[in-house]
């Protein structure tokens, strides 16, 4: 995810096809090309630089139904398909925890507000 300052986080995220050094120890990498593998290539053809693209570029259908970021809490909340051995090793060179909730999620069960 990326953000301007406090409060400021949105859906937007990076695809990088290169190394992007200026990038380590400032955001957490994940994810990885399983299939699909010309896409990620015709992506990177309309790409530029600046993160810009010369053509609108839709993803759909990626696993992933719903991101929710509450910064008070420092606390992301993702709703679809993950594969939770990938995400917990993230989590753990990060020093951060993950907890994964049964599908749906009921945030009585989880007595949260």
């Amino acid at each position: 995810m990326d953000n301007t300052g406090p409060r400021t986080n949105g859906s937007q995220f990076f695809i990088c096809t290169t190394k992007t050094e200026w990038l380590d120890g400032k955001h957490v990498v994940f994810g990885q090309v399983v299939k699909g593998f010309d896409v990620m290539k015709a992506v990177e053809k309309v790409g530029y630089r600046s993160g810009m693209t010369s053509k609108s570029v839709i993803m759909a259908d990626c696993g992933v139904h719903n991101l929710d970021i509450d910064m008070d809490k420092q606390k992301v909340t993702v709703t679809g398909y993950v594969d939770q051995r990938k995400v917990l090793k993230v989590m753990r060179r990060t020093g951060r925890k993950a907890e994964f909730w049964p599908f749906p999620y009921d945030s009585e069960y989880h007595h949260l507000d």
